[in-house]
């Protein structure tokens, strides 16, 4: 849906979402002593963000590694099954460590320019053709508030999985659950077993968190950051 914006009206739907949750307009307001060509300038803002945006976009399609499809009686080392963040993640490293030929295969298309916008972001759980929409059983303990009982589930049908779709939020699970999969059994997946991989992917670059360096990493591929600008609903939902 979203590598083909459908109209305008998208486009300045989107903008509108921007300006209402920085909570301010560049084009919105006018005065007495504006001239004709400067409200004129205001009005025409919103249509050259649109204009730039589409631009980036073919600028990063065309960056995009032509698509390999697999041959009839093509060999591979190593096939694995979904580009979600694990397959993704394991072919990177299986190709950086060896030197193999790796077929890797996703249900869903690629990621796009657009899902690395956090305003966009938000609104993805809704289009079909990237996520998979499960749904949990119906349960009289929970999600007692939507039809039938049941919960959303979303999952990511695209390449990076549900870390495309997820609101570009990080998380890492709570410490007690993989100290509970290794006390079932599960050698290695402890919290301070995989806490190494969890420094070795990301960035992190809030001043706070970044100087925790038992913790928290400063030279991975994924670099993590707090948003720039928070509503008063951000501070409310927490409480």
């Amino acid at each position: 849906m979203l590598n083909k914006i459908p109209s305008l009206l998208y486009i300045l739907s989107i903008n509108v979402m921007i300006i209402s949750l920085h909570g301010h307009s560049n084009y919105g307001s006018f005065n007495n002593n504006d001239s004709g060509e400067s409200k004129l300038s205001k009005l025409r803002e919103p249509a050259i963000n649109m204009k730039n945006l589409l631009t980036q976009n073919q600028h990063y399609s065309n960056q995009e590694i032509l698509n390999t499809i697999a041959q009839f009686k093509d060999t591979y080392d190593f096939i694995i099954i979904g580009a979600g963040t694990a397959g993704a993640t394991i072919a990177a490293r299986l190709s950086e460590i060896f030197k193999n030929k790796i077929l890797l295969i996703e249900a869903g298309s690629r990621e796009n320019f657009y899902m690395d916008i956090p305003i966009i972001n938000q609104f993805l759980y809704s289009d079909n053709n990237i996520n998979w929409n499960y749904e949990t059983k119906p349960s009289n303990r929970y999600c007692r508030g939507t039809n039938g009982n049941r919960c959303l589930w979303p999952r990511g049908k695209v390449v990076g999985g549900s870390s495309t779709i997820n609101g570009m939020i990080a998380t890492r699970g709570g410490a007690e659950d993989y100290d509970r999969w290794a006390d079932m059994g599960n050698d290695g997946w402890a919290y301070k077993d995989i806490l190494k991989y969890f420094k070795k992917l990301e960035t992190m670059n809030i001043p706070e968190l970044k100087s925790d360096t038992i913790y928290h990493g400063t030279d991975g591929p994924v670099h993590i950051t707090s948003p720039s600008y928070q509503t008063p609903l951000a501070e409310a939902f927490l409480k």
